[in-house]
């Protein structure tokens, strides 16, 4: 309808210039124009005197709109297009076809149903009209002389790279444009913004046809594993499963440690999202390297199942983590505490009782200087712990420089603190005017907050419920059971108001003036680098006396929630190594002992492999650019199998300090994965060069949006708009609007 009217596609008046194709001046025109108006209501007042002025302003406006129209004409108005010159210039066509192309629907692969479209109408005319180039692409892009003589599935898609290589080795040929035929897969998850740019700044626009369905219904894909890489023996490790999924039903995961079978749990999809997320645990025993393996059962017509499962090499360690314990009176709770770390083979828990203002007594030191001096007096000092428990201490006890370091200890190091609630602990104690206050998950309040001996039951929050660390049985009623019949509490102190970032984990049930309330007993946020908690009771220790002795629920939730404080913590030297696609990317993180980066070192890693071919040998990394303390290095493996990585920091020739890792080397399965079309990708790859995305099966526009560019060797076209449709229906209009008006004034 657009075209019977205006002759020419929408899209022709959005990309044209609107111009006058004479070479009369424009001024002359709008001299005319009002010169005209004036002549035709002059004659008109002078020849229809009894008409009076209202009606002859009438008809001398419509009189001037088609002289106006006219005059318009007789400036030849046109459309200017610069037209591409189609002997003068080529179009590249690239087709994708690493391995997940060959993915099967309907008896026909991606790669089959991208040759297929190859007939359509519209492909065929860019090939009539412009010289064309065939590509195939998978990690690299290599030209082809016809279909017929495409490559085997590649391993891997370097879609960005790809493009970049044809880019570079066509651009002496008058490009045009290109033309990709892909599912948007991308073997490093994804193009960059940086890549964006780079072939953006090529100015050649990039058309997408996506190949592929957006949904399959019957394919399960676990997304993402969050799994510590680091644990101890005897720990019960959660992980955390992304799955994703086109339709709800029910999945079973299940866990292994290599061929041993650790832990099974049945899954409900989300029926509302695409994605579900959820966890399960299992216990590693033996210290060393595990190979722990995720696998989600097969669905019912469900062809690839290599994104059913995913590897993780774990390193089970014995460590000791050291707890710096600060108390200002000898109470209940501090007695029950230090004897529930009394054989705790993890964590060291080392106190500091203040018996009186200048005397304090040392529990668990390593030796006789440790603490000799009172609470740490240097970073370097303090730094050496894991995590920091402050009770029933003032804290004007601590000079400002110490408090500073708490901080610090928090935010900078990336250690944990907990604070435990007491008649001189957090706002009694005046923690509310220090900077330590700050770091806290409430705001404390030392009008509102109080201290009271009344007694307390413990109640379990629906967030509390999902940790680890609080988890007294495997069954989910039987932990809630477990901790609704813990014994009352003896005390508990209100915390004041909770910070955005703050987790309520236990409630305690309280009765105030006859009335049950709910109060936060535990609280916890992240903060800098590091945690802080804050525990609202210093009665614990009656479930311990209400108890019997068999029973160690009071032991295991002091031992728990520590060994989660510790475990946060980062050590001084952090390394780390991640497969990306048939690379190995090694990251290093260095810090002095009061955590301040170590720039001026050298760091070299000793590789010894086990694989098919091996490998021995050393890696130099390099300062990470704008990451001071951070060393990287990249190596290609060529071979599966464990690679063990030992890391010498030295400076002039002598040893700093170690750090060892390894690393599960599987042969690339990124094509297995990401299988769904990425209609995202390719949309932002295609609007990011002035291209388009296009599906599959309507390409009617394509020839038409190529023919646009303005890459290439163009030339420019003028169309006429004199003889639009339009022009006669609105003169016509005119006149038929004159011509009633007269007829009803009876003026004909």
């Amino acid at each position: 309808m657009f075209e019977l009217w205006f002759r020419y596609p929408l899209s022709t008046w959005q990309e044209a210039e609107r111009i006058f194709d004479t070479e009369w001046p424009i001024d002359w025109l709008l001299i005319a124009l009002p010169v005209t108006f004036i002549l035709v209501f002059a004659w008109l007042l002078v020849s229809q005197r009894t008409w009076g002025v209202g009606k002859t302003l009438c008809i001398a406006c419509l009189q001037w709109f088609v002289i106006t129209g006219l005059l318009l004409l007789l400036w030849k108005p046109s459309l200017r297009m610069e037209q591409l010159v189609a002997e003068q210039n080529s179009v590249a066509f690239m087709l994708d076809t690493s391995a997940s192309m060959d993915y099967l629907n309907q008896g026909a692969s991606r790669i089959d149903q991208a040759k297929a479209i190859f007939d359509d109408s519209a492909i065929k005319t860019l090939r009539d009209i412009y010289s064309s180039q065939l590509w195939s692409f998978s990690n690299d892009a290599q030209m082809l002389d016809g279909l017929e003589f495409l490559p085997p599935p590649g391993k891997e898609t370097q879609l960005a790279t790809s493009v970049i290589s044809v880019l570079e080795q066509a651009r002496s040929d008058s490009l045009t444009a290109i033309i990709v035929f892909s599912d948007g897969s991308d073997s490093n998850g994804g193009v960059s913004e940086e890549l964006l740019n780079e072939i953006a700044d090529y100015n050649i626009p990039v058309h997408t046809v996506g190949i592929g369905r957006t949904e399959i219904v019957e394919d399960l894909e676990i997304e993402r594993l969050d799994l510590p890489v680091t644990v101890l023996p005897n720990s019960v490790i959660s992980a955390s499963i992304r799955i994703r999924h086109d339709a709800p039903g029910l999945a079973r995961l299940k866990v292994y440690d290599g061929d041993q079978y650790l832990a099974s749990q049945e899954i409900v999809l989300d029926p509302e999202s695409d994605v579900t997320v959820t966890s399960i645990e299992f216990e590693l025993l033996e210290d060393g390297y595990r190979d722990i393996d995720f696998r989600l059962d097969r669905l019912e017509q469900e062809i690839n199942v290599e994104n059913n499962h995913v590897n993780q090499l774990i390193e089970v360690v014995e460590r000791r983590y050291k707890v710096l314990y600060a108390e200002g009176e000898p109470r209940w709770e501090y007695k029950f505490l230090r004897r529930a770390f009394d054989d705790d083979p993890v964590v060291n828990l080392i106190s500091l009782l203040w018996v009186s203002d200048n005397k304090f007594f040392r529990q668990g030191i390593q030796d006789e200087v440790q603490l000799d001096s009172g609470f740490p007096l240097t970073k370097d000092e303090l730094y050496d712990y894991d995590a920091i428990l402050i009770g029933s201490v003032e804290a004007p006890r601590f000079t400002s420089e110490q408090q500073q370091m708490i901080h610090d200890f928090v935010s900078e190091r990336g250690g944990s603190l907990l604070m435990i609630a007491g008649r001189k602990g957090l706002a009694a104690g005046g923690w509310d005017h220090s900077i330590v206050g700050d770091s806290l998950p409430v705001t404390l309040d030392s009008e509102t907050e109080i201290f009271v001996r009344d007694k307390a039951r413990v109640s379990m929050t629906p967030v509390g419920a999902m940790l680890v660390s609080l988890k007294l049985a495997d069954n989910a009623q039987e932990n809630m059971r477990l901790w609704s019949e813990l014994p009352e509490l003896s005390d508990y102190q209100t915390i004041g108001e909770l910070k955005p970032a703050a987790s309520t984990l236990l409630n305690a049930q309280v009765s105030i003036d006859g009335n049950t309330q709910t109060l936060p007993l535990l609280v916890s946020q992240p903060y800098g680098l590091g945690k802080t908690m804050v525990l609202a009771t210093s009665g614990t220790w009656r479930w311990q006396m209400g108890l019997p002795a068999a029973d160690l629920r009071h032991e295991t939730f002091w031992r728990q929630t520590i060994r989660a404080l510790v475990a946060v913590a980062p050590t001084r030297f952090d390394l780390h190594a991640e497969q990306i696609a048939n690379q190995v990317h090694i990251r290093a993180e260095l810090k002095s002992a009061d955590y301040s980066p170590m720039t001026d070192i050298r760091l070299t890693t000793l590789l010894e492999g086990i694989g098919s071919e091996g490998i021995n040998r050393r890696v130099e990394l390099i300062p990470s650019y704008g990451e001071p303390g951070v060393y990287e290095a990249n190596f290609e493996s060529s071979s599966a199998g464990v690679i063990y990585m030992d890391a010498i920091a030295s400076r002039d020739g002598e040893a700093l300090d170690s750090a060892q890792t390894a690393i599960q080397v599987i042969d690339s399965r990124s094509e297995f994965f990401n299988i769904r079309q990425d209609q995202s990708q390719l949309t932002i790859l295609a609007e990011q060069t002035g291209g388009r995305y296009w599906n599959a099966d309507d390409l009617s526009e394509l020839p038409n949006a190529v023919a646009r560019s303005r890459s290439g060797i163009t030339q420019a076209t003028i169309l006429p708009l004199w003889n639009l449709p339009l022009w006669l229906v609105l003169l016509v209009a005119l006149k038929l609007a004159e011509w009633l008006l007269r007829r009803r004034w009876g003026h004909i």
